[in-house]
């Protein structure tokens, strides 16, 4: 890797992906730990990690690094990004890249200097904090340094981040602590409280991305699943459907649609009139929930458009903002390494 190599990062709740100039997405994987608490050392990141939800012994401590979109553990996050760099090149020694990081729209002055203190203790040269929905924007390619307002809605793991962005800057902004790690554990409790089943995250997760609708439910949409009887406490399983879920996914997406609202409701005339024309844009995982794009179009009489890498795009974004540096202004900083420490 050449001492001059842009990388993007979206250090994100559930994902952590990472964009190099000349290769594009070199790293996708969950934002999770394994710690060794008898040696406390890292015995597992990424993918690897997440495999172990759910099934670790109490000598091993899982850790989620981002937790509502802020550093869980700071020492753990700088130790897991330095990793997960090296696995973006290949192993080869990482030269002192300028690194951009997607940061919430809500973040405060201490959790971006911690985002920062991570970039720089895994090696970069220079930091740029990108806020998520600026950075998701940018990467779907929506035009933010024009005078037509754009809205986005960044739904990732543990944050909804909405904004409107003009002439480079954002105009208003939202940042809501509902998003796609509270649709899985609303999954639980449904069928917990229907079947009396526990079912762990990867299931629930599972049937979120498979099973979950916000569009008229049925039951003949069916899906077998396996979990503890709590009653009990032994092995079963149960076919669930569609509509014994239907409420509890639901109640979720109308909570991140109303901060949508509340968001537009704010926004100025001129604005509300390119974003009616230009429709909001949507990305993250938390966006490919089915039937989201057509509640938010129905309750708020916008046309929703679903980017084509929900998953990857602020983080591609965030690599593109670097070159943009100069027309960007509110929603993107340079951060000094005099603020390490």
């Amino acid at each position: 890797m050449s001492a001059f190599d842009d990388i993007g990062i979206d250090f994100g709740t559930s994902n952590t992906v990472i964009v190099t100039e000349q290769k594009g997405i070199v790293l996708n994987e969950p934002s999770f730990a394994a710690l060794d608490n008898e040696k406390g050392r890292i015995i597992a990141v990424g993918k690897r990690a997440y495999s172990m939800t759910g099934k670790t012994p109490k000598r091993l401590t899982l850790l989620k690094l981002m937790c509502r979109g802020r550093i869980s553990d700071l020492e753990t996050a700088r130790a897991t990004l330095k990793v997960f760099l090296q696995k973006a090149v290949g192993g080869r020694h990482i030269i002192n890249p300028r690194v951009s990081i997607c940061v919430p729209a809500s973040a405060t002055d201490v959790e971006k200097k911690s985002m920062a203190d991570t970039a720089f203790c895994a090696g970069a040269r220079k930091v740029f904090l990108v806020e998520h929905p600026l950075a998701a924007l940018i990467g779907f390619g929506a035009g933010v340094i024009s005078p037509e307002g754009k809205m986005v809605v960044d739904i990732g793991g543990g944050t909804t981040d909405i904004a409107v962005v003009s002439l480079g800057g954002t105009v208003i902004k939202k940042s809501v602590k509902c998003a796609g790690n509270d649709i899985t554990e609303s999954i639980i409790k449904a069928i917990a409280s229907k079947y009396k089943l526990l079912v762990g995250e990867l299931t629930a997760e599972r049937i979120k991305i498979e099973l979950a609708s916000l569009s008229e439910p049925g039951d003949e949409i069916k899906e077998e699943i396996k979990g503890k009887d709590l009653i009990s406490g032994m092995p079963r399983r149960v076919i669930i459907t569609q509509n014994s879920i239907y409420k509890a996914v639901c109640e979720k997406a109308v909570e991140i649609v109303l901060a949508v609202r509340e968001v537009l409701e704010k926004t100025p005339p001129e604005l509300i009139s390119d974003i009616h024309t230009n429709g909001i844009f949507l990305s993250g995982g938390g966006s490919l929930l089915k039937g989201l794009d057509r509640l938010i179009e129905k309750s708020l009489g916008v046309k929703a458009v679903i980017s084509s890498n929900p998953f990857e795009c602020t983080a591609e974004g965030a690599l593109k903002a670097v070159k943009m540096s100069d027309m960007l202004k509110d929603g993107f900083e340079q951060v000094s390494s005099q603020r390490r420490g």
